[in-house]
């Protein structure tokens, strides 16, 4: 660790260890989305397990790297998967997202709330995502929607169910329970992380159902939002476990952090 204080004193070798962080960290959010990816014909997008690098980031190495990485990261591999109209949308929509998520974590964990603030923080936040979840839901997705296993579209199991108000409600209900018992339950710190990629993935789910519908005009745009949230839960999924483990190198990990 003597020699990582003798860095902290050279602005030039901070500076570039934080550039040599951000580009690792482009790499990295292209490679994850890039190795499990699933096509979506009906928007002519593609499902992944990009979001949980773009968490990662965000959390480990704060809003900045987060936006970057995430938002070059996943244009990069728009294009190198083959979806170069989803490029441009991309890179402003996940860097919003990084950003965010960033943000919201180390700004919430530095106003250190009491147990009771904090509380009450988790239930307006969880009111206002499922507010969202329910709206979004209500608006772009109703009718019948077939979920199962297909093989040339034939289908092998099948299940059809009707989203309407009332399941949107009940989802929106189920969510808001599950967020203020995350809160309850969990460390504030674990809470935080969890509820920042939370609202990363109403980012996420909003930016593209706006992007895929007036920028590219794809009448079935609205059918991604499933896809859009169960790729942020993945994503939450794998991060936490994934940023617990890597906690104890925090001395190096804040050393990389930019600042303002």
């Amino acid at each position: 660790m003597s020699e990582l204080k003798d860095y902290t004193n050279n602005e030039e070798m901070r500076s570039s260890i934080k550039i040599a962080t951000t580009a690792m960290m482009i790499v990295l959010v292209c490679i994850v989305t890039m190795v499990f990816s699933v096509y979506l014909p009906s928007s002519n997008g593609f499902f992944n397990v990009g979001e949980a690098m773009v968490y990662i980031s965000a959390i480990l190495f704060g809003p900045y790297v987060g936006a970057i990485s995430g938002g070059v990261g996943s244009m990069l591999a728009d294009f190198l998967l083959g979806f170069p109209h989803y490029a441009p949308g991309t890179l402003i929509i996940k860097g919003i997202e990084g950003y965010i998520v960033g943000f919201f974590y180390f700004k919430m964990k530095k106003l250190e709330l009491s147990q009771k603030n904090w509380y009450l923080l988790t239930i307006l936040i969880a009111f206002l995502i499922n507010l969202a979840v329910i709206l979004i839901g209500f608006i772009y997705y109703q009718g019948l929607a077939y979920v199962g296993g297909y093989i040339g579209g034939t289908p092998i199991w099948e299940i059809t169910a009707e989203f309407n108000m009332i399941l949107w409600l009940i989802i929106g209900v189920m969510g808001f329970i599950s967020i203020v018992v995350i809160g309850y339950k969990y460390s504030q710190d674990i809470g935080l992380k969890i509820i920042s990629m939370l609202i990363g993935g109403i980012i996420i789910v909003i930016g593209y159902l706006l992007y895929a519908t007036f920028v590219l005009q794809y009448a079935g745009a609205f059918t991604e939002i499933p896809f859009n949230f169960l790729q942020s839960f993945i994503g939450i999924l794998i991060a936490v476990p994934t940023i617990s483990s890597l906690e104890k190198y925090s001395g190096v990990i804040a050393f990389t952090r930019f600042k303002k």
